[in-house]
């Protein structure tokens, strides 16, 4: 496996940990709290996860090895998928996905798009679909 391979398997499972199931884009069922794998962003371009939950893209996850130091250029590459979903996703928030995070298997770093000049902040494990929901002020079956 590679070094990006390896860091996957590790972050999958801090996604399954916090209730999400992980499905490839050609598994994804509506009305679930999933993590779409490599999920389709506008330019042919792939976010390594697409959060949805109740059929809307809550968050985008970049994922990379673990000896990458989840810089600004990991931050920029999220934050562009952030804001150029394809038009047929469902959406909280006109045009945006909310919620960014970069992970590497050992750490995650989150950040609140709706929130102006919000900042990263280092979590201890991936949101839950209920603490996603919470933060973007949102309810749902799952909060």
């Amino acid at each position: 496996m590679t070094p990006e391979e390896l860091a996957r398997v590790k972050i999958d499972k801090q996604l399954n940990d916090a209730g999400w199931d992980i499905v490839s884009r050609m598994d994804y069922m509506p009305n679930t709290a999933s993590a779409v794998k490599e999920a389709l962003m506008q330019g042919s371009k792939e976010s390594d996860y697409l959060l949805f939950v109740e059929d809307k893209a809550i968050a985008v996850v970049e994922a990379k090895k673990e000896e990458n130091p989840l810089g600004d250029d990991v931050a920029i590459q999220a934050e562009h998928y952030a804001v150029t979903p394809q038009n047929w996703y469902g959406l909280w928030f006109n045009d945006q996905i909310p919620l960014v995070y970069l992970a590497n298997g050992k750490k995650i770093y989150f950040k609140n798009m709706i929130v102006p000049d919000s900042e990263y902040e280092e979590i201890p494990a991936m949101h839950t679909p209920k603490q996603m929901l919470k933060i973007i002020g949102k309810k749902s079956e799952y909060g």
